[in-house]
């Protein structure tokens, strides 16, 4: 199962790529802004958009959000990212309020492997996409405190296919699950 019509950024990118950012310490914390603006464009039904148009409304959802810039031992730029997850999704969702969307935060609040499956399962079948947040994944270097967009699922092996760095890419649920330290799912569903 899929989201369909997920935006397409200069017709080959699947979703936006925080490396897109102009300054480097805003690209190294953005994946949280990029996850949102990539619901923002998705909500809002764009299905195609230029590189350009996509960053603006990034440089807006950035300043929105205010991702922290503090000193973060454990990453090359002092950054933290966007590190509250419940502001994060109220804070996304007060933003589409200003193109008249109304939408409302679900978190998952269950901890259980079975539950963030049906979280997830429930989500794309009402066609939300998921934001994803994982902390501390000791395996998976490259998803390490890092933001991405679930936009489907395969049944078989609970492969999740998710929006990250501008390309589509599969993962299965248990890895991310079973392997981050902090584990959080949300989406906007209908209000």
């Amino acid at each position: 199962m899929k989201i369909k019509n997920f935006p397409l950024i200069d017709n080959t990118y699947f979703g936006g790529n925080q490396a897109w950012m102009r300054e480097k310490r805003h690209a190294a914390g953005g994946c949280g802004v990029i996850a949102a603006a990539n619901l923002v464009h998705y909500y809002r039904g764009i299905e195609t958009v230029s590189k350009d148009t996509y960053m603006v409304a990034v440089d807006s959802l950035y300043h929105w959000l205010s991702p922290l810039h503090l000193f973060n031992p454990f990453a090359p730029e002092n950054t933290l990212g966007l590190p509250f997850f419940k502001q994060y999704m109220h804070r996304l969702a007060q933003y589409l309020e200003i193109f008249d969307i109304d939408r409302e935060p679900e978190l998952f609040r269950a901890n259980s492997y079975l539950a963030a499956e049906e979280f997830i399962r429930r989500s794309i079948s009402q066609a939300d996409p998921v934001i994803v947040l994982l902390i501390g994944h000791r395996r998976l270097k490259r998803y390490n405190n890092h933001y991405m967009t679930i936009t489907g699922f395969e049944e078989d092996g609970f492969l999740l296919q998710l929006s990250t760095w501008g390309a589509e890419e599969k993962l299965p649920l248990k890895e991310l699950y079973f392997g981050a330290t902090i584990f959080r799912l949300g989406r906007l569903k209908a209000a």
